[in-house]
């Protein structure tokens, strides 16, 4: 599906799932095709060993997870946050997308528990670049943990195969404002 808009894109899926929720709710079967599908670690390994699904460099097996991978922060703005403070960031990694995925990118839990958030962030299928990280602090001061885990990416296999982004962020690399 190629939408002109995000908000067309947004209204596309939103009727797409209540159709999906209606049908469900009432007893009828929907098709496969229909079921949002979040892969497994084991098929991101495969994506990636088929070579659809790219990181530069290669992951290291921690990175790994049952439902998707963990991304390294590389570099920040600012390292140390104090309550309130944002600071812009970036993955160590560069990833290609194929274009039938799509991810989404989260903070994760532990850096959570610790009082940082961050944007959630979607990358379309397509896409080529590092992921830049927005990043923000509540409760104590803290310091960004460049060089570790940070971020968790969520692939999700699309019902058909979308037309590449080409959007204003492909290709970018290292920390991006906003354009």
């Amino acid at each position: 599906m190629h939408c002109e808009s995000t908000v067309a894109c947004n209204k596309n899926v939103y009727v797409r799932v209540l159709r999906i929720c209606s049908a469900v709710a009432a007893g009828n079967s929907i098709k496969k095709s229909e079921v949002l599908l979040i892969l497994s670690g084991d098929a991101v390994r495969q994506y990636i060993q088929w070579g659809g699904l790219k990181f530069t460099p290669a992951l290291g097996p921690e990175q790994i997870q049952q439902n998707g991978v963990d991304l390294i922060v590389d570099a920040v703005h600012s390292e140390l946050l104090v309550p309130g403070g944002f600071t812009l960031g970036v993955t160590r990694e560069t990833i290609t997308m194929p274009n039938d995925l799509m991810a989404f990118v989260q903070l994760r839990s532990t850096w959570a528990r610790k009082g940082f958030i961050m944007a959630a962030t979607v990358i379309d299928a397509g896409f080529h670049g590092t992921v830049t990280l927005e990043i923000a602090k509540f409760g104590e001061p803290g310091y960004v943990p460049v060089g570790q885990r940070f971020a968790h990416i969520i692939f999700a296999r699309m019902t058909t195969p979308a037309e590449p982004y080409m959007g204003k962020y492909q290709n970018q690399s290292g920390i991006t404002g906003a354009r």
